[in-house]
């Protein structure tokens, strides 16, 4: 039997594998909490709750919150990853987006210039953002945004998944 780097390999590139390669969709942290056991992360509590939401309320307009989110988008991610090998899967759908700013316990903007709505569902898990509107109306707006943070992107996107890498390395690659 192939192992599972070589079963994915020879989907891709049009072969036959030995059986047909699985991997996961689970870019939820729902999902991932239930397979691993995990409770839902405190954010989505802090965020919802009457007294919290209403401080940080006041504290998001006037702090970059980006670190924070960033690494939390980086924890989901190895979440993801984490639950894609407790299943046994051949390969993990793997995203990681530090797009995301809080601009209130109830709303966040991305840095794309698209504003959302914060989503906790009913057990306290954070859910994907719901897309309201967008933020950059034409020409003019656009270049007035702010796209030094784009910039950034591809540097930490390489990080996040290096650190990644080296962290699923210790696994080894092979069928169940």
């Amino acid at each position: 039997m192939s192992s599972s780097h070589e079963r994915v390999l020879a989907a891709l590139e049009l072969r036959e594998p030995d059986r047909v390669p699985t991997f996961d969709l689970m870019l939820e942290y729902a999902t991932n909490n239930a397979i691993l056991g995990k409770k839902p992360d405190p954010t989505g509590f802090l965020l919802t709750n009457e007294y919290s939401s209403k401080v940080l309320d006041r504290v998001f307009p006037h702090m970059k919150n980006h670190y924070l989110v960033d690494k939390e988008m980086e924890r989901f991610t190895h979440l993801g990853a984490t639950a894609a090998l407790r299943m046994g899967y051949d390969a993990a759908w793997i995203a990681y987006f530090p797009v995301l700013r809080f601009r209130d316990s109830k709303t966040m903007v991305d840095l794309f210039g698209r504003l959302s709505d914060v989503s906790v569902d009913e057990k306290g898990n954070l859910s994907n953002p719901i897309y309201r509107e967008g933020l950059i109306g034409g020409p003019a707006d656009w270049r007035a945004w702010d796209k030094k943070p784009l910039l950034r992107l591809p540097e930490m996107i390489n990080g996040a998944f290096s650190r990644l890498q080296q962290e699923f390395k210790r696994y080894p690659v092979s069928s169940p």
